[in-house]
């Protein structure tokens, strides 16, 4: 018979207690034997509990998302769901370490990952996080290919605004990489889509990113393409109000122009970010 919601909470909290008499890095496959946790919804709600450490304990938030993830993974645990509810909270913990920015890449990947305990991942949000990872860390032929198979697999997942945001940072990657052909690719797949409200900043970089590499192509119709993408650019970023963000869009957008002519004023007005970016990030 399926628990009330009051049973599935108690189990959560059952099982929770349980994970915590273990040290956060031990397996934990024996303490989900008992057949009362294998239920779709304990999963979920161990899941939660997990979210809730984000950012307070990063050790004991994996374990029970590792748990919450392994438990619903149990063939008898019913609807697969909890899978990808699951790997979303391990994405979360990964993502959360990395933005520590303490050079945790390889502690995010083992939380996200936690390989010989869970299936191997399958979801687009875990795939993306394990490739942001790895781009930090200049992996960069790793980062190609797991964003490159976390697009698909949002598509796959009826996820456009996941896709989108996932196609956006490709185009950041294969810019970085100096690849600008391909970065434009991938931007003319997204340049005509309605950003989602939540990130008019990964928008922003997009567009202005798409500048720079017209810019650099320089001939007469690249410089419409430029031009364009500069005033999508700048709409973007209007909506941005986060002062560490805005810089990094200012920058952005003084790199296109001063790239696009050899006007001494833009050059200027680049190097006159570099003061207040120094202050901001240091």
């Amino acid at each position: 018979m399926k628990p009330t919601p009051w049973e599935t909470e108690q189990l959560a909290a059952e099982l929770a207690e349980l994970l915590k008499s273990k040290p956060s890095d031990a397996p934990f496959l024996d303490v989900l034997a008992d057949a009362r946790f294998h239920r779709f919804e304990v999963g979920v709600a161990l899941a939660r509990r997990a979210a809730a450490l984000q950012g307070v304990d990063a050790g004991r938030c994996a374990q029970l998302a590792a748990a919450a993830n392994a438990l619903c993974a149990w063939p008898s645990a019913g609807p697969g769901g909890a899978v990808e509810a699951g790997e979303r909270v391990r994405a979360l913990v990964g993502n959360a370490v990395r933005l520590r920015g303490n050079g945790d890449g390889h502690l995010a990947l083992g939380l996200m990952t936690w390989h010989r305990q869970l299936p191997r991942a399958h979801g687009g949000e875990l795939l993306r996080a394990q490739g942001l990872v790895h781009w930090e860390q200049s992996q960069l032929t790793e980062a190609v290919a797991l964003l490159a198979v976390a697009n698909v697999r949002f598509s796959d997942q009826s996820q456009p605004g996941e896709a989108l945001a996932t196609r956006q940072l490709r185009v950041l990657l294969h810019a970085e990489m100096g690849e600008p052909l391909e970065a434009l690719r991938l931007y003319a797949t997204c340049r005509n889509a309605k950003p989602p409200a939540e990130r008019p900043w990964l928008s922003a970089r997009a567009a202005l990113t798409a500048a720079f590499c017209w810019a650099e192509r320089g001939s007469a119709g690249d410089r419409a393409e430029l031009r364009q993408a500069l005033r999508r650019g700048g709409e973007l970023a209007a909506k941005v109000t986060a002062e560490r963000e805005c810089l990094t869009l200012a920058w952005l957008t003084a790199r296109a122009e001063a790239r696009e002519t050899s006007d001494a004023r833009r050059a200027e007005a680049l190097e006159a970010l570099r003061e207040p970016a120094l202050h901001l990030l240091g």
